[in-house]
């Protein structure tokens, strides 16, 4: 059944393959330009009522109470595990994988980076099943690039997420992920390409963006500083192990274990 409230909800669902390769399609649906010209059609369209000046197709919910980053986050033709198999399948040498690593990011970052702006309380609402948009990333198989910044935009998801404060082994995993901001792995691999700094403005943003990561970083050990001496060891494996065990006796789903790094 649709249940898309308009083209933007549509956009966010379109297969990784069939959009634009720099991810336009949905950044300018996300935009006030697109959402001014969305009430002016629907305002043709409609007979007599209230002029709408804007329409912010962004934060409009659909049937299921989805915004348009949940449906975004949902699409798994953007999963780590789609992208791999279109890799194998192209037999693509080393050089071409990378360049293809790196337009990967860059459109992850850029259709994340106008969703969150149109909508940055989207991070923290909840579905009306009840998922945060964090957890659907998390199920979907996204890359860190994403969940590093749902993590930043809303740090209280990961504290809201019994599989992840339970598991040290993916509290790990969401700490690597905030490690290196997107924005700056982007930047420094542009900055080694192109041989320049950008000026001031490079350094400036560069600094404030790691203060930001580093804050999230720090609130979160603060949450749990036990997995600071944990961290590599024997220790959390075993306890990750009767995590596992005790689960089984429960008959839930461990649905992280495609995403853990350290088994």
């Amino acid at each position: 059944l649709i249940h898309q409230k308009n083209l933007l909800h549509s956009a966010c669902l379109l297969p990784r393959t069939l959009a634009p390769a720099n991810g336009s399609l949905i950044v300018y649906l996300a935009s006030p330009y697109a959402f001014k010209l969305e009430a002016k059609l629907q305002n043709k369209a409609r007979d007599s009522g209230e002029t709408l000046l804007s329409i912010d197709m962004a934060k409009q919910v659909d049937d299921y109470g989805n915004h348009a980053l949940h449906l975004f986050l949902s699409n798994v033709t953007y999963s780590m595990d789609s992208l791999k198999r279109n890799a194998e399948e192209e037999e693509t040498n080393f050089k071409k994988k990378q360049r293809d690593g790196k337009k990967r990011r860059e459109l992850e970052y850029t259709i994340m980076t106008q969703l969150l702006k149109s909508d940055p309380d989207a991070a923290s609402i909840r579905n009306f099943q009840y998922q945060l948009p964090l957890a659907i990333a998390m199920k979907t198989g996204l890359s860190s690039t994403v969940i590093a910044m749902l993590i930043v935009q809303y740090p209280q998801a990961v504290l809201l997420d019994e599989d992840l404060v339970e598991s040290d082994q993916m509290f790990l995993h969401v700490l690597g992920c905030i490690s290196i901001p997107p924005s700056i792995s982007l930047m420094d691999e542009n900055v080694d390409n192109n041989g320049t700094d950008n000026s001031s403005s490079y350094k400036e943003e560069q600094e404030k963006t790691q203060r930001q990561y580093h804050t999230t970083m720090f609130e979160l050990l603060r949450s749990k500083p036990g997995i600071v001496a944990l961290a590599g060891s024997e220790a959390s494996k075993l306890l990750e192990a009767e995590l596992e065990e005790k689960n089984k006796h429960h008959g839930m789903k461990r649905w992280f274990k495609k995403l853990n790094p350290f088994s």
